[in-house]
């Protein structure tokens, strides 16, 4: 199970790799799937569970649902900042770092036995994915040789349909046999065997500093901030105090929404 080139040539007198031999591919495309396939999962495998969630954890509907929420505004956030940290420190040392902190945060999921302690960990949870999810394309970029590029993309694409697809299956399936802890207990072992096979699996890409690419802590902090207020404003714009009857959105709402309107400006014009 090696990273071997499948074609080198040169450029500019620097060798170019373009793909990798078999089984190397195989290993390389088997360890990209299997992060898509848990970090994808994970995104609506915990719907079915939050009634169960909000009795044992003593927390009402409204509050449950941010179990759901800090896990998909973690990957909103940080999607964009990682794939560029990507590019400077290279795809496979994020992937893996993702596919850690998301293994370790499911274990903490598991053990939660507070509301609190739960969305936190789901929070932890997103930015693993976000990690895995960011530079996956490029990692199916470097797996296979540009002739047989579209078939990766389009097995990666497909993973990621069909495992959205079926979280609410799969989370009934487990629920029927199991309490809710277990959702987050199946990716433990699952992502200690997605690590190990990703160290020796996984290619590396040569890293090399490209004019203008920076890694700016100013830039994630307003990136962040933008998808953040965005989501939270579009989130409340749809809760309507006593009812519908009671008229319109919060003002809150849309102060927040125009907060990260403003933030998306700024960020835009850097």
């Amino acid at each position: 199970m090696s990273s071997v080139a499948a074609s080198v040539g040169t450029e500019g007198g620097a060798r170019v790799i373009d793909g990798l031999d078999q089984p190397a591919r195989r290993w390389s495309m088997l360890v990209i799937i299997l992060g898509l396939i848990v970090s994808v999962l994970d995104g609506t495998i915990v719907n079915l569970a939050l009634p169960g969630i909000a009795r044992e954890l003593n927390a009402s509907a409204s509050q449950s649902i941010w179990v759901v929420n800090a896990y998909q505004i973690a990957i909103l956030v940080m999607l964009l900042p990682l794939a560029s940290l990507g590019d400077l420190v290279g795809y496979r040392r994020v992937y893996l770092v993702g596919m850690a902190v998301f293994t370790l945060s499911s274990a903490a999921a598991t053990f939660a036995n507070s509301l609190t302690t739960l969305i936190a960990a789901r929070a932890f949870q997103g930015l693993g994915a976000a990690g895995i999810m960011s530079v996956n394309a490029a990692l199916v970029r470097l797996t296979y040789p540009s002739s047989q590029l579209g078939k990766g993309m389009a097995i990666n694409s497909l993973v990621v349909a069909t495992s959205s697809v079926a979280g609410p299956s799969v989370a009934a399936a487990i629920l029927s046999v199991a309490s809710w802890p277990w959702l987050f207990a199946i990716n433990v072992p699952l992502g200690i065997v997605t690590f190990a096979l990703g160290m020796k699996a996984l290619p590396f890409n040569r890293v090399a500093p490209a004019a203008g690419l920076r890694f700016s802590p100013i830039d994630v902090t307003l990136n962040v901030l933008m998808f953040s207020l965005v989501f939270l404003g579009v989130d409340r714009l749809g809760v309507r105090e006593g009812g519908v009857e009671a008229g319109g959105p919060p003002l809150s709402a849309w102060l927040t929404l125009l907060a990260g309107v403003a933030v998306g400006f700024v960020y835009l014009r850097r």
